[in-house]
């Protein structure tokens, strides 16, 4: 039996010198690798290309065996070639590691094995290249110094220019240019734009994307049998091509005021940073279950209640809410858009590097809320309940239990153990001359700074100069502007809001507030809570939100979408063990959507419901009117509705050709609210450059209950017009 292919990354062989450590080699921005690393980029292309032909070898590292570690064909990879497969359940339930606490661990070293197969391909190049006659020796040097330096490179879909491009152009088309030996022109196949497969792929079957039975005309059919390629939100043909136009007119602005879905992927991301650094460490296992993943296990304790967080939480965006849209709004119907065929679209490992990059920024702010190995603390605030994938993984057994100790197979690490969630978390660096096994968990790379106005933020590398929790507080701050949340701006650009709710702070919270609490005034938080029967609809679909403004002449100018909670399934999830757990244990798919301060200004005031004399539940209500939301199908199509109410706050009459839904398995939405302060040390009432924080939370009731004096009127779930 063949020995194990370890995962490694791009190995730095040499100790580090004595004196300040100097961080590993940086993932770059796949534009700045493209403009301002030609080498790089050419390396990087070419490695691909190779890896991606159908005879490569070893055959363990090539990209289409690569790609199936994800999902289909359910068949063990062939660089973990010794591992016993047979559980009391079947012989193979894949690898999945989605919808847990570790997702973001899981996916580190699955990127990190095809960084270091390029890598290794790489410097075979650069040698040639380094040798074609004419090539001097200062060109020579740099070619060896690309392939040393090149690492995987990252996708930022929340840079301002996808308001403005959309995808990358040369994601996009079929022969790419680049920069070879002695300045050459090379002509290229473009491996950014789609992966040909060398052969089918077992378990790639035609089906209808998004059917339940209940609605079956709506239903659009994948031909993955036929389709010999990857697709990008393809149409339903056998015969079809990418959609671009499609994915970019959702994904880029339509004007200075209509932003497209990359700016409120930006704010998923910057709600993220909103924990605060004073949660007590018995909850740190908590936090990091609601930033990993859109199940959140320990926030949903109360059965009787399953649509409702009912346990420790900061209602913050979990990292898998931006990467769930993503691949469902890159892929439709097509590879994307389904974790069983998405490894196979080059555009996904970019995608989860963006997504990596993130997860380490955080880490960096947050590094001691992990996992843990004792699982999460109950609501009482005394008992701690494991952590568990109910069925598992193939190598896991039912209701497995999961921490920072469970391995992440089939990758295994430099000793032959598999990585573990532990190993494979941070990016904190120690020199080659340490003992084992301290080196195992190298990574070999780093992300470049992000900067907020002339302000740096990087993440540790050195394990012995961390940084200090005061530059990291911040630091925090830096990024949620960043990432375009900040509530004073926003205040300052919308209309001043009168009525009590936002002018007097602390509404619903007796007493004083706690001192250096500095309220931002004149503002208030709210919040669509969201959660998800991922059973609803067969196979991917989103839920997207948008707000109405009242007064409106023109219904081109409206509604705005705010925000997107996807669901990103498996077609053929019965050979997914982690997803017929999921499905037999009834487990949802949370999200959280922050309003726009500038709609809740507007849709006051349009509504007339924005002076002194106004109830904070007519706010409410003026709020919840103003919301709507709807399901769609991978291919755009709507599924089903929440009906409107803006200017009928009665409940529809339902009708034939809009029935309404049975309300147990349709999207729960729920209104939040919170005053936003900065937390002031003592002495420094000045300091600016300080975090948001959440407090005075209240909970305002379902999206579809609208209360109106003394009655409730309900909105119903309904399929659109036919």
């Amino acid at each position: 039996m063949s020995a194990p292919y370890t995962v490694t990354g791009v190995v730095i062989p040499d100790p580090l010198p004595s004196g300040p450590r100097v961080p590993p080699p940086s993932r770059l921005d796949i534009y700045d690798l493209k403009e301002k690393q030609p080498k790089q980029f050419t390396l990087f292309i070419l490695s691909w290309a190779e890896i991606m032909k159908k005879d490569f070898q070893p055959k363990a590292a090539s990209f289409q065996q690569i790609g199936g570690i994800h999902g289909m064909p359910y068949m063990p990879w062939l660089g973990d070639p010794d591992e016993a497969r047979q559980t009391d359940r079947g012989p193979w339930l894949g690898y999945c590691n989605h919808g847990s606490i570790l997702f973001p661990n899981w996916h580190r070293p699955y990127l990190m094995l095809l960084e270091q197969i390029i890598s290794d391909v790489a410097h075979g190049i650069a040698s040639e290249f380094a040798d074609e006659q004419g090539v001097s020796d200062q060109e020579a040097k740099d070619w060896i110094n690309a392939a040393n330096e090149l690492r995987f490179p990252f996708w930022d879909w929340t840079n301002p220019r996808t308001g403005e491009l959309g995808i990358p152009d040369f994601f996009t088309t079929e022969e790419i240019k680049l920069r070879g030996p002695n300045g050459k022109e090379l002509i290229r196949a473009n491996v950014l734009a789609f992966f040909r497969l060398n052969h089918s792929v077992d378990g790639f079957n035609n089906r209808w994307e998004g059917s339940n039975g209940v609605y079956p005309k709506q239903a659009a059919r994948a031909y993955f049998r036929e389709w010999d390629r990857t697709y990008r939100h393809p149409s339903s043909k056998v015969k079809t091509t990418d959609n671009y136009e499609a994915i970019n007119a959702v994904l880029k602005d339509k004007n200075d005021k209509r932003r497209g879905t990359w700016a409120n992927l930006t704010n998923d991301v910057a709600g993220a940073f909103v924990f605060p650094f004073d949660i007590p460490a018995n909850q740190f296992a908590n936090a990091w279950d609601q930033y990993s993943n859109t199940t959140f296990q320990s926030g949903h304790q109360n059965q009787a209640h399953p649509k409702e967080v009912n346990s420790w939480t900061w209602n913050a965006t979990p990292i898998e809410q931006p990467h769930n849209t993503v691949h469902l709004l890159v892929g439709g119907i097509g590879h994307m858009g389904d974790n069983d065929t998405a490894g196979f679209d080059p555009i996904f490992f970019l995608h989860h590097c963006n997504i990596d990059r993130l997860v380490a920024f955080w880490e960096h702010i947050y590094p001691d809320y992990v996992a843990g190995t004792e699982g999460y603390l109950n609501p009482d605030g005394r008992t701690r309940t494991p952590f568990t994938q109910a069925l598992g993984t193939w190598k896991e057994t039912n209701n497995q239990v999961v921490g920072d100790n469970s391995p992440l197979p089939p990758f295994r690490n430099a000793g032959y153990s598999y990585w573990t969630s532990r190993g494979a978390h941070s990016l904190l660096y120690d020199p080659s001359d340490q003992p084992d096994p301290v080196n195992w968990q190298n990574k070999y790379y780093t992300y470049p700074p992000i900067v907020y106005k002339g302000h740096k933020i990087e993440i540790d590398t050195d394990p012995k100069h961390p940084t200090p929790i005061a530059v990291r507080k911040i630091q925090r701050s830096y990024l949620q502007k960043h990432f375009h949340y900040n509530p004073i701006k926003a205040r300052k650009e919308s209309k001043p809001l009168a009525s009590d709710i936002f002018t007097k702070p602390h509404p619903y919270t007796e007493g004083r507030k706690p001192p250096g609490h500095r309220t931002v005034e004149n503002y208030r938080q709210f919040f669509v809570a969201v959660s998800l029967d991922p059973t609803f609809i067969k196979g991917s679909h989103v839920l997207v939100v948008s707000v109405k403004i009242p007064g409106k002449l023109h219904e081109a100018d409206q509604p705005y979408e705010i925000g997107r909670v996807a669901v990103l399934s498996r077609g053929s999830s019965e050979t997914c063990g982690n997803c017929q757990a999921q499905r037999a244990g009834g487990v949802r798919v949370r999200g959280i959507i922050m309003v726009p301060h500038q709609f809740v200004a507007e849709l006051l005031d349009g509504a007339g419901r924005n002076n002194e004399n106004t109830a904070d539940e007519e706010v409410v209500e003026a709020i919840k009117l103003s919301l709507g939301a709807e399901l769609d199908l991978p291919d755009g199509t709507v599924h089903s509705h929440l009906r409107s109410t803006v200017n009928e706050p009665e409940p529809e009459p339902e009708s034939e050709s809009e029935p309404s839904l049975s309300s147990d398995r349709t999207p729960y939405l729920e209104l939040l609210s919170c005053d936003v302060y900065q937390q002031v040390d003592e002495g420094s009432s000045e300091q600016t450059d300080l975090p948001y924080e959440f407090e005075d939370w209240k909970t305002h009731g379902a999206l579809h209950k609208i209360v109106k004096g003394h009655r409730t009127a309900e909105r119903h779930w309904g399929f659109p017009g036919q």
